[in-house]
């Protein structure tokens, strides 16, 4: 099984925009299931973009693993 969730949104006031992301994958055996869950936020501004990224990994419903990453990267519009 796949599924992916979005939306983008840009601000019309001040132009920020945003990206939101749910990503799953699943796979099944007779024996057991795994699945993997990851969302990913980005928010741009005129000076940076935050980026974020959470992953969770599961096996028969009991969670083995879940990293996280976050960034700020300066942006450079001139």
């Amino acid at each position: 099984m796949w599924r992916n969730e979005w939306t983008v949104s840009v601000s019309i006031e001040d132009f920020r925009q945003t990206v939101r992301t749910v990503n799953t994958y699943a796979i099944a055996w007779p024996e057991t299931r795994v699945e993997v869950v990851s969302r990913l936020s980005l928010d741009a501004d005129a000076e940076t973009y935050q980026v974020t990224i959470d992953v969770t990994a599961t096996q028969d419903g009991g969670v083995v693993a879940r990293p996280q990453w976050r960034e700020t990267i300066p942006r450079d519009l001139a």
